[in-house]
């Protein structure tokens, strides 16, 4: 929250004090009168209180996913079925992926014992 609206807002609680109507304080503060009565539901205390700036979910889990990737059985998985595993979407792992460098490259080889060796050996995904 900057000054400005710190400011407007003490001068919002003083008007209250002194009985001002609701519309009488939207229009001097330059607000909405909704606005007003959003802030009439707040307490004194927590409408002077900067709002959370954070409002996106926590970060994701990179290290889990790299386990669960980095595992034999799940290594070859398509996105699809990593994204219903950890419960989200497609584009997510595919960031992921690229946040930690996976590839989702296969063998170019016909052959089953060159697939399968690649397989064992390999971290490319």
């Amino acid at each position: 929250m900057n000054r400005k609206n710190n400011l407007i807002r003490e001068i919002f609680l003083r008007m209250q004090k002194a009985g001002k109507s609701v519309s009488e304080t939207a229009q001097t503060l330059g607000v909405k009168r909704q606005t007003v009565y959003n802030w009439q539901k707040l307490n004194e205390s927590n409408l002077l209180i900067e709002p959370s700036k954070n409002t996106r979910k926590p970060p994701p889990k990179l290290e889990e996913f790299k386990k669960y990737v980095e595992e034999q059985e799940h290594a070859f998985e398509f996105n699809k079925e990593i994204a219903t595993a950890f419960n989200t979407t497609k584009s997510t792992i595919q960031r992921w992926r690229q946040r930690l460098d996976f590839t989702r490259k296969k063998a170019k080889t016909t052959y089953k014992e060159a697939d399968s060796e690649l397989k064992k050996n390999s971290k490319k995904i």
